[in-house]
């Protein structure tokens, strides 16, 4: 995960912000309600301002709700992100 300090520009060698983008694990962590306040706070300030890493985190939670709808007959979780 990405340390608090390290600003969202840097790619993280961690995995958490790699080229100035979210990666999947992030997203996927933030869905699912994975990550502690520092970075869920860091997430949502870089989703604020990356419509490509929104775009993504769209995308992610459709997928996971057609998988849960296919498999289970349940939606995804629901996460709010201010845009």
């Amino acid at each position: 995960m990405i340390a608090a300090s390290r600003p969202v520009s840097e790619p993280a060698r961690d995995g958490f912000i790699a080229l100035n983008h979210l990666d999947e694990d992030a997203i996927e962590n933030y869905i699912f309600n994975r990550l502690d306040n520092s970075r869920c706070l860091a997430v949502e300030r870089h989703l604020r301002s990356c419509s490509a890493c929104g775009q993504q985190l769209r995308d992610t939670q459709e997928f996971i709700t057609d998988i849960k709808t296919a498999f289970f007959g349940l939606p995804a979780p629901a996460r709010a992100v201010a845009h």
